[in-house]
């Protein structure tokens, strides 16, 4: 319809050459938006056609209808870079703002729920009129997946072999950007020297993840070994010291903001949630059987969550449920994991789709001993209306009402949580309901935006001097 609206290509330029720049000026000029699909691509042999003597023949309006073109756009052209000169802004007039994402390596999210936070930030960057832009500051791998998932959202991605280490990439277009967010703590301890001498008057924001130095002192109450309680004491000092030096520290936990201001009050710091899109379920209890428990086994506080689990909790609710299983998912175990493995205990690996095993367990358990932060398994379990039971740890930080999930600490008081609501069909669906709606009032897209909106704010506020406690939450 639009192309017959325009008459198609303009005869002014027959036989040939201009009349497709045309008709995308032409789209433009109609209030429409002209798009450009880099992922398809055309090979074009120069000249095999018409030779490639701009005097003579059908190639000399290559010349000709340049000119034409630019007689009816010069209006248009004069807002225009000179043809090949900054083609990396020149590709965008439009944008106004931009932001660079900083993280390890490119987001996973069907393997972890911190890419899953990188990534809907990204997306919510988007949505506040940011062009974004993602650098992994320590693998520039393409990878097909994941690269490329991130491209189709609009991201521009910063990949080998056109791009190779951070240092190289800070230097040539740090000039650009109007605001970085950096997450995990030892990506920005290898980047803020280079941020701050590339990109000094832009607010970095930093999003920690989690405590570094609070999960270390954690594992180290288990293991009470001396070097363990060393390496979380260095950890704290260079951790407090780079929240120091950034403009807004962005913690997921509740519990974790409180020690941050404690440690650090002059320093601005705000929650952000994690976020999540709620899924639902429509498998009601009497057709669930299975206990489940999700994460990432290169973390050692998920891997001694199994292991404790099987060894000490399982055995205490096999004795009253014969036919129970336990469903340990999630990417990368290892041999400790794997050795798990048995009649009635499942190691499933990575897990496409999470409704697979969602939608066939009846209790999700968190028996986290260590750990900081805030457990996205716990929010992505109740996104598919699957209930909880968790550790303190495993539920810290989340500022949930009583009745939201079950809490627990020891094998026994885990085991009979565990087994009333693999029983209670009424408490089943009582639960199911409360983190369902947890998951949409507290952790919703929409109160990440507002989230997301005031740590931007706090950011600004810091790079002018201007004190923090006068920056308001968005409505």
């Amino acid at each position: 319809d639009l192309w017959r609206q325009l008459g198609g290509f303009d005869p002014w330029y027959t036989p040939a050459y201009c009349e497709d720049s045309d008709l995308a000026f032409r789209v433009r000029d109609a209030g429409r938006q002209t798009w450009y699909q880099p992922r398809s691509r055309v090979i074009h042999y120069e000249g095999r056609t018409s030779g490639t003597d701009v005097t003579t023949g059908a190639k000399a309006y290559q010349v000709i209808n340049a000119k034409k073109l630019y007689i009816r756009w010069h209006d248009m052209l004069a807002r225009h870079r000179p043809s090949g000169e900054a083609p990396f802004l020149e590709r965008e007039r439009d944008v106004s703002r931009r932001v660079l994402v900083i993280d390890a390596t490119t987001p996973t999210p069907d393997q972890d729920a911190g890419s899953v936070t990188t990534t809907l930030s990204m997306q919510l960057l988007h949505d506040l009129g940011y062009k974004v832009h993602f650098v992994p500051e320590d693998n520039f791998l393409y990878q097909e997946k994941y690269t490329s998932a991130l491209q189709m959202r609009g991201i521009d991605c910063a990949y080998a072999p056109y791009e190779l280490g951070f240092e190289n990439y800070i230097q040539r277009y740090g000039w650009s950007f109007d605001l970085v967010l950096v997450f995990r703590v030892t990506v920005l301890e290898r980047v803020i020297d280079l941020l701050r001498r590339h990109v000094p008057r832009v607010p970095i924001l930093f999003n920690n993840m989690d405590l570094h130095y609070l999960r270390m002192e954690r594992g180290a109450e288990l293991s009470n070994d001396p070097r363990d309680w060393a390496a979380a004491r260095a950890m704290k000092l260079r951790e407090l010291d780079l929240m120091e030096r950034v403009d807004c520290t962005i913690t997921p936990s509740t519990h974790e903001l409180e020690i941050i201001r404690d440690e650090l009050p002059t320093s601005p710091a705000m929650v952000w949630p994690f976020m999540f899109e709620h899924e639902g379920t429509s498998v009601p209890f009497e057709q669930r059987r299975d206990f489940i428990f999700l994460g990432g086994y290169r973390h050692a506080p998920n891997v001694d969550a199994v292991i404790w689990f099987v060894e000490e909790i399982f055995p205490l609710i096999k004795q009253q449920e014969k036919d129970a299983r336990f469903i340990i998912a999630g990417a990368s175990p290892g041999p400790d994991v794997q050795a798990l493995a048995g009649p009635d205990v499942i190691v499933t690996g990575l897990v496409p789709d999470l409704r697979d095993v969602f939608d066939v367990a009846r209790v999700f358990v968190s028996p986290l001993r260590f750990g900081a932060g805030v457990k996205g398994k716990l929010s992505a379990a109740m996104a598919y209306g699957l209930p909880v039971v968790s550790t303190s740890i495993g539920a810290e930080g989340m500022e949930m009402d009583e009745g939201t999930v079950i809490v627990a600490d020891d094998p026994q008081s885990i085991a009979d949580a565990c087994l009333r609501l693999y029983r209670d069909e009424a408490l089943w669906n009582q639960l199911s309901q409360t983190g369902q709606d947890f998951v949409q009032e507290k952790q919703s897209l929409a109160v990440g935006k507002r989230a997301l909106e005031h740590a931007i704010a706090l950011g600004l506020a810091n790079k002018m001097d201007l004190p923090f406690g006068s920056v308001e939450m968005p409505a």
